[in-house]
């Protein structure tokens, strides 16, 4: 009972300790508050009023602000390819500009929407509760004129409370050059480095040696994932040239990881083990995040924090958390609460760039669904995304996109933080996909970047494991029998009805023509002076063209010279 108390003890404490450790990084990451970094801003000047000099916006209305592009959104692109993309915060106006996907950070805006006091609305201005909205759109494509209109009428609709202050004076004061909020040049930290390696070392501490054993042993966890995680990279790589000039920052990453792994055997194990521990964690983690190099401080504490967890915060001698999506959750918190709403490491649509992305998901995870059979816990996320949709009426994520497919398949179902009960995992996945879709539905409403959306509630839903299991066994064998392991096949036919639902309509609706274009997708048929439609490249808009891919890599490999 001693001991029974003393272990408990120690658990608490180390969990204190990480808890404390983690508090440190955040003080260290943290560099400021929201700032939007806006191109050159419009040519187009609109005379301000004099009666709106007398007006401004307060500090700390950049969420507020953000939130009025809904339903639209920023930087979220649109079916027709384009997006808003700029947000000038003026001492007494707004400018939102909208782009192409994809467009030169020097360009010039197609069209700018400008929101000002109401006093300053002119003839033809859109006239909210408490502010006007412009648009200025001489001249744009019909498809940018019909976007800017929707924006405006969005911010209308949306204007709830006073965004503009009156000043005390009662005249205008001398007119100044509107000066653009932009992020600050990232500056060279020397001593930035050397802290963060102490801050990732210090933790070591907390392990307790254990002498005379023989380290941890290799499992088929480790090296089944890090198998079907280098053949999506191989496959990403096909499509998106851009993935080869990442290849070296990935390879910079394993060798930390590796490092790091080794340092923690010795403290725990006085010996050293090679196995494919770190290698899953790594390579799951750089599917979801790639931070440029300037950022890429962040890409090693994702990492960090994921091998540190698995060994820090453990219950009944196994790691309670999955260890790559509590880095990235990690970091996806640090990055919302303190840096900046929008993470410059999204991949989401790039990873999407394959002609055929989903599917190969789909595919790949039937290796773990037969092998391991967590299905169940994928059905839930689902299910609960569904959910979502059907109460709300808000558009939430879908499993038929290729990085949702990926992580209700192939990161949620992770055994060692997952449910062991049937009932428990549908009810898992079912927690997982419920708060998926709020969290997207709750950030896009907030103006926020849902990108971390998809991965913030795993960690929660594996600390709530025991619980699970424990609702899974008082179902008693009535309910529990349809989700029995021997019904498998039906649960795996049954993950795929609802993965499949929507992806004919999801591929040609989510076919990103600047995308594609900007990042040199190969394979892409475009015509002479046009974009790429969906009518020259079907390999690219309907499901399961596995036979086009082949034919084009046999034309291309006979074209190349011998």
């Amino acid at each position: 009972m001693v001991q029974s108390f003393a272990s408990q003890l120690w658990n608490r404490f180390v969990q204190l300790a990480l808890a404390c450790w983690l508090n440190v990084v955040l003080a260290v990451a943290a560099v400021g508050p929201l700032h939007a970094e806006t191109p050159a801003a419009a040519t187009e000047q609109a005379p301000a009023a004099a009666e709106a000099a007398r007006f401004a916006i307060p500090p700390g209305q950049e969420a507020y602000i953000l939130g009025l592009l809904e339903p639209v959104g920023f930087e979220r692109p649109t079916a027709a390819g384009l997006v808003v993309d700029a947000a000038t915060i003026d001492r007494d106006q707004v400018r939102f500009g909208l782009y192409r996907v994809g467009h030169d950070p020097k360009a010039r805006a197609l069209a700018t929407v400008l929101v000002l006091p109401l006093p300053a609305a002119q003839p033809g201005d859109l006239a909210g509760k408490h502010l006007a909205v412009r648009v200025m759109a001489a001249g744009a494509e019909p498809a940018v004129a019909e976007l800017a209109q929707q924006v405006a009428r969005g911010i209308v609709e949306r204007d709830k409370k006073p965004l503009f202050v009156a000043l005390a004076e009662r005249t205008p004061p001398p007119a100044q050059a509107p000066t653009e909020h932009k992020a600050p040049p990232p500056q060279p930290n020397p001593w930035l480095w050397p802290l963060l390696a102490l801050l990732l070392l210090a933790p070591l501490a907390l392990l307790k040696a254990m002498p005379g054993t023989a380290g941890p042993p290799i499992k088929t966890t480790h090296w089944l994932p890090a198998l079907l995680q280098t053949l999506l990279f191989t496959y990403w790589g096909l499509w998106w040239p851009g993935l080869a000039t990442w290849l070296p920052f990935l390879a910079a990453q394993i060798a930390f990881g590796y490092t790091l792994d080794a340092a923690m055997q010795w403290r725990k194990w006085r010996t050293i083990r090679w196995g494919f521990g770190p290698l899953p964690i790594v390579l799951s983690t750089n599917l979801f995040l790639q931070f440029p190099l300037n950022q890429f401080h962040w890409q090693l504490l994702a990492i960090a924090v994921a091998l540190l967890s698995r060994d820090l915060i453990r219950r009944g001698g196994r790691h309670v958390l999955n260890p790559s999506a509590f880095g990235v959750a990690v970091v996806g918190v640090l990055e919302l609460a303190f840096v900046t709403a929008w993470t410059p490491a999204d991949v989401a649509l790039r990873f999407w760039l394959p002609p055929n992305m989903t599917e190969v998901i789909l595919l790949l995870a039937l290796v773990v669904q037969f092998r391991l059979r967590p299905v169940l816990c994928t059905i839930g996320g689902a299910l609960g995304l569904a959910l979502v949709y059907r109460w709300t009426g808000h558009p939430v994520w879908t499993p038929s996109w290729g990085p949702i497919t990926l992580a209700l398949a192939l990161l949620i179902t992770d055994p060692a933080t997952s449910p062991r009960t049937g009932p428990g995992r549908l009810l898992f996945g079912l927690f997982i996909g419920t708060c998926m879709g709020l969290l997207d539905m709750g950030l896009d409403l907030a103006g926020a970047n849902d990108y971390y959306g998809k991965l913030l509630p795993i960690p929660l839903a594996n600390a709530l494991v025991p619980w699970f299991d424990a609702q899974g066994e008082r179902l008693g064998a009535r309910w529990s029998a349809p989700l029995a392991p021997r019904w498998n096949l039906a649960h795996v036919a049954i993950w795929w009805w609802l993965a499949l639902g929507d992806l004919p309509e999801l591929k040609v609706g989510a076919f990103a023509a600047d995308v594609h274009a900007h990042e040199q997708t190969r394979g892409l048929r475009v015509a002479a002076g046009q974009q790429p439609t969906c009518a020259d490249n079907p390999m690219f808009c309907n499901p399961f063209q596995f036979v086009a891919e082949g034919k084009y890599w046999a034309e291309r490999l006979g074209r190349e010279p011998q």
